[in-house]
C-alpha cells in the first residue's frame, strides 16, 4: 500500500526515510554470541535496510556512514545513514539490548508534500498520510488513514508466494530476486567492515 502511495505523487517525490527497531533481547543467546552470527544489524537492521531499499526500487547506495556500540563482541546498537544515488536518504537505528523509544516501531517517510507514517512498519497495518499546509512543513493535517489489516498474521503473504513459486518450478520469487538479497547482504557487510566488526567464523577466509 505504501509504495503504492508513493508512486502515484501522494506526498510528493520521494525524499527521505526513518526507522526505528529496537528489542530488550539479552536472554537470547543468539543475539550475544558471536559464533551464531549475534548483533542488532543482522537480526533486526536488515528490516530497516530492506525499508527503505524497497521503498527506494533497490536504488544504488551513494555513500554510507554509521555508529556502533559493540557488548560481547556483538553490535548491541548502530546507528546508520544512508544516501542512495537518486538523492534519497535513510536514517536508522537497531539495537538488541535496549527497546525503541516508541514500543510501536513507526517508521516515516518524507516527501516533497507531506509525509507517511506507519506502525511497526516491518509488518504494518496502518498508514497515515500527512499533507504540509506551509512551507515551512511544521505545519501539517492527517488527511488520511489507510488501513489494511492482515488476514491471518501477516506471514501468510510469504507462504503464499513461497507455495505458488514452488509449485510453478521456480527457483527465485520474481518480485524478490536473488539479486536484491545480494545487495541486502552487501551493505551490511559493507557495514560490519566499516566497525571492523568480524564474526570467528569468517577469521579464516581466504
Amino acid at each position: 500500500i505504501i509504495e503504492e502511495l508513493l508512486e502515484k505523487g501522494t506526498i510528493g517525490q520521494l525524499t527521505s526515510i526513518t526507522a526505528n527497531l529496537g528489542y530488550s533481547l539479552q536472554y537470547k543467546e543468539r543475539m550475544n554470541e558471536p559464533s551464531l552470527a549475534g548483533g542488532a544489524l543482522l537480526d533486526l537492521g536488515i528490516y530497516n535496510i530492506f525499508f527503505a531499499y524497497f521503498l527506494n526500487k533497490f536504488e544504488p547506495i551513494l555513500h554510507f556512514n554509521s555508529n556502533v556500540r559493540m557488548e560481547n563482541n556483538v553490535d548491541a546498537w548502530n546507528s546508520v545513514n544512508i544516501a542512495f544515488t537518486n538523492g534519497v536518504t535513510t536514517s536508522f537505528q537497531s539495537a538488541c539490548d535496549m527497546p525503541a523509544a516508541s514500543n510501536t516501531h513507526d517508521a516515516v517517510i518524507f516527501g516533497t508534500e507531506g509525509y507517511i507514517t506507519t506502525q511497526n512498519f516491518f509488518m504494518s497495518q496502518e498508514a497515515q498520510i500527512h499533507k504540509y499546509k506551509s512551507e515551512w512543513g511544521n505545519d501539517n493535517e492527517v488527511v488520511e488513514t489507510i488501513e489494511f489489516p492482515f488476514e491471518v498474521n501477516g506471514y501468510e503473504y510469504e507462504l503464499r508466494e513461497a507455495t505458488e513459486c514452488i509449485l510453478q518450478g521456480k527457483t527465485e520469487c520474481e518480485k524478490f530476486p536473488f539479486v536484491q538479497s545480494e545487495m541486502l547482504c552487501k551493505t551490511m557487510d559493507a557495514l560490519r567492515a566499516s566497525w571492523n566488526f568480524v564474526y570467528p567464523f569468517e577469521c579464516c577466509k581466504n
